[in-house]
């Protein structure tokens, strides 16, 4: 009726028909005013839908005018099929998020995320055929969630205006949300890390103006599946941290297509000299991975910068030139350069399925001169140096 009350959610709708043309509507929303409802579930399982104008079937979040709803699904199957087509409709920019529950098991035939959805994705999104995020959308984890966004698909294609975006949603920061009454960020396994006035440390060591410092680096290269880690808080309780990066992880057997963004970024601080949240984890396994957008894990970077995460990827063929992620050069894990303290870089390594190792790169993103920050390395094995440049060192091993 008024004063901030809430609309009901969509229902449900199931359809089971041998035929269905048309330009009607079918539709569960939800309800869209003051506080908007959630949309509903519609199905159709059919034999012939040749002549229907597939999206006039709707389940969106009710608009509201205090606060709109979230999206709900639309699910698709012909006889043919096995898994159905799941798709998922935003209602624009102002799109709320909502958590998209699969049965444990269950293979889609596709999934389609698109027009400003917002999608929380904390079970497996496993697809026989493709993945496709569209115009405007953005697919990511609950905070601290280990598992992070998982996908296996035949195909991942994420648009230019799109992205997988687990940005701060790592292991908390000092005084954040799940970490309130402590000083310190959390890490590894959620235990207490990073010191006040410290960033988050994962991939290399984060920057920190005094006290105790940050949290030990932890991980593998070639297998990053961590969470990344929070900051401590600033000069008080006034001053959260910033929260680690997430976790991506996607298989896909032809090909990976990223025109937009994949980002598990470390989350900024409040201020204070206050830590900023290290980057998370991205690991991808293809045949052909292509695009012209960004893969990053970098560290948050305000007041003191959190480290670089981890990103690690595994493919057989690369897009061609302008179609190949900037020749590479747009996978990063950068260190957050705060403006108080440097965090150090993380690492990426890339490795051709012909590789046995695949080729490292510790890339603080600073031209003409050499980082402050450091970035140690993991035990990689005894061999002898056999080539050296400014830029690579190369060994037997």
């Amino acid at each position: 009726a008024g004063a901030n009350a809430g609309s009901g959610s969509g229902g449900a709708v199931y359809l089971a028909v041998s035929t269905m043309s048309g330009r009607g509507l079918a539709t569960a929303n939800g309800g869209g005013f003051e506080v908007g409802g959630g949309g509903g579930r519609l199905a159709l399982h059919h034999v012939d839908i040749s002549t229907l104008d597939t999206s006039r079937l709707r389940a969106l979040g009710g608009i509201g005018s205090v606060s709109s709803g979230g999206n709900g699904t639309v699910f698709i199957r012909s006889v043919a099929e096995s898994g159905g087509t799941l798709i998922v409709d935003g209602q624009g920019a102002g799109s709320s998020f909502s958590a998209l529950p699969i049965p444990p098991g269950y293979v889609f035939d596709n999934v389609i995320i698109r027009n400003n959805a917002r999608v929380v994705a904390d079970d497996p999104i496993v697809v026989s055929n493709a993945l496709q995020i569209l115009a405007g959308s953005i697919v990511t984890h609950s905070p601290a969630q280990a598992n992070g966004v998982g996908i296996s698909a035949r195909s991942v294609e994420v648009d230019a205006t799109s992205s997988i975006d687990v940005t701060g949603k790592g292991y908390p920061g000092g005084e954040r949300p799940g970490n309130i009454s402590t000083n310190e960020g959390r890490t590894l396994g959620n235990l207490v890390g990073a010191a006040v006035h410290a960033g988050g440390s994962y991939g290399g060591t984060a920057g920190a103006t005094s006290g105790a410092g940050s949290n030990p680096v932890y991980g593998d290269p070639h297998n990053p599946v961590a969470l990344g880690s929070g900051g401590g808080r600033g000069s008080d309780d006034n001053w959260p941290g910033g929260n680690g990066g997430g976790r991506i992880t996607i298989a896909a057997s032809v090909s990976v297509d990223i025109a937009g963004a994949i980002r598990a970024d470390g989350g900024i601080p409040s201020g204070a000299q206050a830590g900023s949240g290290s980057g998370g984890s991205v690991k991808i396994d293809t045949a052909l991975l292509r695009g012209s957008g960004v893969i990053a894990a970098n560290g948050g970077a305000f007041e003191v910068g959190g480290s670089g995460g981890r990103v690690a990827i595994a493919y057989d063929y690369l897009g061609q030139a302008g179609d190949d992620l900037d020749g590479l050069r747009n996978i990063t894990a950068f260190g957050g350069h705060g403006g108080n303290s440097w965090g150090g870089a993380g690492t990426v390594v890339l490795r051709r399925h012909d590789q046995s190792y695949g080729d490292l790169y510790v890339d603080d993103n600073v031209a003409g001169a050499t980082s402050g920050a450091w970035t140690p390395l993991p035990h990689i094995g005894f061999g002898r140096v056999q080539a050296l440049t400014a830029d690579t060192l190369q060994t037997d091993g």
